[in-house]
């Protein structure tokens, strides 16, 4: 990318840092890239708009990487599959896209239906056991 003249970068918002009005004083972005989990203002996308304004997980296909992530774990032998997902609205359409993946995937390989459940803090082994009963 360099060598086209796009400078890329990487930063982690915390408005009690840096606000994003001062953030856009030292850099002019021809695009923003929220990468997942991070909630920019609607002020921030309204400025960019749809054409520069891009969500990390829309760019990425993650029924595809459910899928990879099914294959993946038969070829080491697992016979079921779970995922464990924090209650986090940010995440829902990854998590969504992804067991849908899983899904699709695992009756080919004669594996069950994939469990899912939320995880809303608690100790490991209370969060996985719902997932491995049964």
């Amino acid at each position: 990318m360099a060598e086209h003249g796009h400078v890329v970068l990487v930063h982690r918002p915390d408005q009690s840092v840096r606000s994003f009005a001062d953030l856009w004083s030292v850099v002019n972005p021809t695009i923003v890239v929220a990468m997942d989990g991070v909630d920019l203002p609607g002020s921030v996308t309204a400025q960019f708009g749809p054409r520069r304004f891009l969500r990390g997980h829309e760019l990425i296909r993650h029924e595809e990487i459910g899928r990879i992530q099914t294959r993946h774990v038969f070829k080491r032998e697992h016979c079921r599959l779970g995922y464990a997902f924090p209650v986090q609205p940010a995440l829902e359409a990854v998590e969504t896209q992804r067991r849908t993946g899983a899904a699709e995937a695992a009756p080919s390989l004669g594996l069950p239906a994939v469990r899912t459940i939320t995880v809303a803090g608690g100790n490991p082994a209370s969060v996985f056991r719902p997932l491995t009963d049964g």
